[in-house]
């Protein structure tokens, strides 16, 4: 992980299963493209009651132009079937990403205490 890298996992109480899984791959599709973006994933445990999201970002801006891209429309759908449980960030964040974020209740991690180098 380089020092500019932001990994976020946020964690949600899911209602309904099967709309948590169409709406996880609109999510994927609308940001495949955006800059900066190095991974972002959905899970759904085995119950259909717990999800997660896990998106890997090259630096903080990047993370706040996903947050600022044509995705986030779709939250208002998800709220209506999910209630967000918690929201971890790792890796250390800009000031710009932290106002941007000020209004989440967020567990921040910041820089690694112990990492292995990255493998090719």
């Amino acid at each position: 992980m380089s020092e500019s890298e932001i990994f976020i996992q946020t964690s949600f109480a899911v209602r309904d299963a099967e709309e948590f899984r169409r709406l996880a791959g609109i999510f994927t599709e609308r940001v495949e493209a955006l800059p900066g973006l190095l991974r972002y994933e959905h899970y759904l445990d085995d119950g259909g009651t717990t999800g997660a999201s896990l998106g890997h970002y090259a630096d903080s801006d990047a993370c706040i132009a996903h947050r600022r891209s044509a995705e986030q429309e779709l939250w208002d759908e998800i709220y209506a079937i999910c209630t967000v449980t918690a929201v971890n960030i790792f890796g250390v964040p800009t000031p710009a990403l932290v106002e941007d974020l000020a209004d989440y209740d967020i567990t921040w991690f910041g820089a690694p205490v112990s990492a292995l180098p990255p493998r090719t």
